[in-house]
C-alpha cells in the first residue's frame, strides 16, 4: 500500500501544525524537537483504537486492551495510578463490546478488506517531491459500489456537536484521496466515519418509595431505559412517551456519517495538496500563530516560545523539557535490540 522511495513524507499531522502556526511546525519538524517523554496512562481512543484493530485482525480484543494499558503503565509508579484511572480499561471494554454488538456498520454482507488494520500508507504527491503518509483504521470494498475509507472516532464531545463540522475535517479528505493512488482502477466512494462516545448509557433506578423509574434528565438509550422497565417488573405501556423520544433520538453514543467525495472534489483536493507541498517546501520564517488563545492549553511549546520571545536562555529550556527525535529514535531502537538479544545460557 505504500511507495518505497526517497521522497520526503507529509502527514495530516504536519500540515495542521504548519497552517496552525509556523513557530510549531519549525520546533517539531524543522527543528526535530519533541517533548522528553514521561510515564503517563494510556489515551482511552488509543485503547479503544486497539480494541478495534485487534478484533478486525482475528485476535483477542480484550487482551489487546490490556496489553496496551500494561505498556504504558509499566514505567509508572503505581501509587501515581488513582482507582478511577485505572477503571478507565474497563470502560473502554464496555465501550468497544456495546460497539460491536450494536452499531458496527457494514454496508454489505459480501464487502471485503482492501488492507491490514492500521495500515501505513504513503503515496506521491503529484509534481512535488513530498508523499503524503498516515495509518488507516480499515478500507473496505462493496460490490457493486466502490471503495469506502472507515475511520473511527472515540470522543468525550458530543457527537451531534462533532458531527456538525465533520464535513470540513481535512483528515477525511486527504485520507480518501489516497485511496485514489492506492487503488487507481476502482472507485473511490468516500468515508465512512464513526463517532463513539466515550461513556455508557445510564441506567435509569426507581423513585425511593419503588412505584417507578426515576424521570430525572440522563444520557441513555432506548435498548438500556426498556431493560431498566423490564428489570423493575414496570409496564413498558406506561413509559410510552419516554421510549418513543428514546426510539426517535440520534443515538448519543454511537452514530455514522458517509462523507462521499466525487471525481470532481477529489481532482481539488489534490491541487490543494500539491500547493501546501510548495509552501511547506518554501517556508523559512517560524511566525507564531496569532490564535494566541489556542496556546494556552495544548501546546508542548509554549514555554519554550515564551522565553525565545523574551531573548532568554532558550538551550536550558530544550535541554530540561525536549529531546532530538532523532535521538529518541536511536534509544528506542536501541532498547528494542538490547530487549531481543539473546541471552546467554
Amino acid at each position: 500500500m505504500s511507495e518505497k522511495s526517497n521522497k520526503k513524507e507529509i502527514s495530516y499531522s504536519k500540515i495542521s501544525t504548519w497552517k496552525r502556526c509556523l513557530k510549531r511546525y519549525f520546533y517539531k519538524y524543522v527543528n526535530g524537537l519533541t517533548p522528553k517523554i514521561t510515564p503517563s496512562l494510556p489515551r482511552q481512543g488509543t485503547m479503544g483504537h486497539e480494541g478495534l484493530r485487534a478484533e478486525w485482525a482475528g485476535e483477542d480484543w480484550e487482551k489487546a486492551i490490556d496489553e496496551c494499558w500494561k505498556e504504558n503503565i509499566k514505567s509508572m509508579p503505581k501509587n501515581l495510578i488513582s482507582d478511577e484511572e485505572k477503571a478507565e480499561k474497563d470502560l473502554i471494554k464496555k465501550i468497544v463490546e456495546r460497539y460491536f454488538e450494536h452499531h458496527e456498520y457494514f454496508r454489505r454482507p459480501n464487502e471485503k478488506d482492501l488492507i491490514e488494520p492500521e495500515t501505513r500508507f504513503s503515496v506521491p504527491i503529484p509534481n512535488t517531491e513530498w508523499n503524503l503518509m498516515g495509518y488507516m483504521d480499515k478500507v473496505i470494498e462493496v460490490p457493486g459500489e466502490g471503495v469506502w475509507l472507515v475511520e473511527h472516532k472515540f470522543t468525550s464531545t458530543s457527537l451531534d456537536r462533532y458531527f456538525d463540522n465533520l464535513e470540513m475535517k481535512e483528515q477525511i479528505d486527504y485520507y480518501t484521496w489516497a485511496l485514489t493512488k492506492m487503488f487507481p482502477e476502482k472507485t473511490i466512494m468516500g468515508c465512512i466515519y464513526n463517532g463513539i462516545l466515550l461513556d455508557t448509557p445510564t441506567v435509569p433506578k426507581p423513585i425511593k418509595s419503588g412505584k417507578r423509574l426515576s424521570k430525572r434528565k440522563m444520557k441513555t438509550d432506548y435498548e438500556t431505559y426498556y431493560n431498566a422497565i423490564i428489570d423493575n417488573d414496570f409496564d413498558p405501556a406506561d413509559y410510552e412517551k419516554q421510549l418513543l423520544k428514546l426510539k426517535n433520538q440520534d443515538n448519543p453514543f454511537f452514530q455514522t456519517e458517509w462523507c462521499d467525495r466525487d471525481k470532481i472534489e477529489l481532482e481539488k483536493i489534490e491541487r490543494e495538496l500539491m500547493w501546501l507541498a510548495f509552501e511547506i517546501e518554501k517556508t523559512t520564517f517560524p511566525i507564531r500563530t496569532r490564535a494566541m488563545d489556542r496556546c494556552s492549553w495544548d501546546c508542548d511549546y509554549k514555554q519554550l516560545c515564551l522565553v525565545e520571545k523574551k531573548g532568554g536562555d532558550v538551550e536550558s529550556v530544550i535541554d530540561e523539557d525536549f529531546e532530538y527525535y532523532e535521538d529518541r529514535k536511536k534509544k528506542e531502537n536501541q532498547e528494542d535490540d538490547e530487549n531481543t538479544e539473546e541471552k546467554p545460557f
